[in-house]
């Protein structure tokens, strides 16, 4: 395996783990049917939604150099270009990640926040919402690796934990849950988001990510990593 620079498995980590949490660039409409609620998007054409995140890691043993980097921040922009049917195009633009610059992108998502067509979803912020309506306490998948691109895979489980009120707004709060693997690195963690129900937008998010390489070269110790990342909308 190519031995990676520090920056580099950095990059890698906080790409993986701004696909899982979120919500989708749109208005998604939270409505009630019955004791249940249904998840969807409504694209609004030329908005824009920006989120900061933050994050702090924990390289544990491994790491390059033994070194700890400090508390990094990155923002995700994203824009709807054009909207058909339930599909729209988005362009996905993040900020330098460790020194990294990640490229800027287009993509295809649906009414599910899912991306279709081919392509990837790398760097958009993304929760796969549930096909039907779900009650408070139901549990729901989302298969994320065409999110991913390449030959990354990841799997989510969400819960629908109920309804709270957060700076004088209503918002559903769902847990997740993902496991995954980032060009040979294996990635579990938990974690929660707030979704306003009048829009869908993301009011807040935290996880907790455990990221484990195997060693990079002869001799050399595997890297167990732990990532800590809150994520606002701006």
């Amino acid at each position: 395996m190519k031995h990676l620079k520090l920056k580099t498995i950095l990059s890698l980590a906080v790409t993986g783990s701004v696909l899982v949490v979120g919500a989708p660039t749109a208005q998604a409409q939270i409505t009630k049917q019955g004791d249940a609620y249904l998840f969807r998007v409504k694209y609004t054409k030329g908005e824009v939604i920006r989120h900061v995140m933050t994050m702090n890691f924990d390289m544990g043993m491994g790491a390059p150099g033994g070194k700890k980097p400090a508390p990094m921040t990155s923002q995700s922009t994203q824009k709807v270009l054009s909207v058909s049917g339930d599909k729209a195009t988005i362009e996905v633009t993040m900020g330098d990640v460790a020194g990294t610059k990640i490229p800027k992108q287009t993509i295809t998502m649906d009414s599910r926040g899912r991306p279709s067509g081919g392509g990837s979803a790398q760097g958009n912020i993304s929760v796969a919402l549930p096909e039907k309506a779900v009650k408070v306490g139901s549990t729901w998948t989302g298969d994320l690796s065409g999110a991913m691109g390449g030959t990354a895979s990841a799997n989510a489980t969400y819960k629908l934990l109920g309804f709270k009120t957060v700076g004088g707004k209503n918002a559903a709060n769902i847990a997740f849950t993902v496991k995954g693997n980032v060009q040979g690195m294996a990635m579990s963690g938990t974690g929660t988001v707030l979704m306003l129900t009048s829009d869908g937008s993301m009011y807040s998010t935290s996880m907790a990510m455990t990221m484990n390489m195997p060693a990079q070269q002869k001799g050399a110790k595997p890297m167990n990593m732990k990532m800590n990342m809150t994520m606002v909308r701006k």
